[in-house]
């Protein structure tokens, strides 16, 4: 996960515990908590620009769950989520990331796009 510090496997199972799909992650210290409560909440935030770029493989309404089994369902695994939004929006389930935009080089002038 970009600028995060937390493994994309700990947030699927996360998610997927708020969602009713799985059991969740085995239990987490403070930390690790907090962490993944921001990354729930920042995914809250983001949910109208995660519904634009699914397009019509989600639904326009509902909360963090409905939101997550809709994504998941269409597009699968948290990996294959991460990798449609980075090629799709250049954004993430989080966030616009400076890391995901495209840059310009000075040599020549030319617009690259990472990955």
């Amino acid at each position: 996960m970009p600028y995060r510090p937390l493994p994309v496997k700990l947030l699927e199972e996360h998610l997927d515990g708020i969602a009713g799909a799985g059991p969740g992650p085995p239990p987490q210290g403070e930390i690790a908590r907090g962490c993944l409560n921001r990354a729930v909440g920042r995914m809250v935030q983001r949910a109208e620009v995660l519904r634009a770029a699914a397009g019509l493989l989600v639904n326009n309404s509902g909360g963090p769950a409905t939101l997550w089994r809709e994504l998941k369902g269409a597009l699968g695994s948290l990996e294959e989520i991460l990798l449609f939004l980075g090629r799709k929006i250049n954004a993430s389930l989080l966030g616009d990331y400076r890391c995901l935009r495209g840059w310009w080089t000075q040599a020549d002038g030319m617009l690259f796009a990472p990955g």
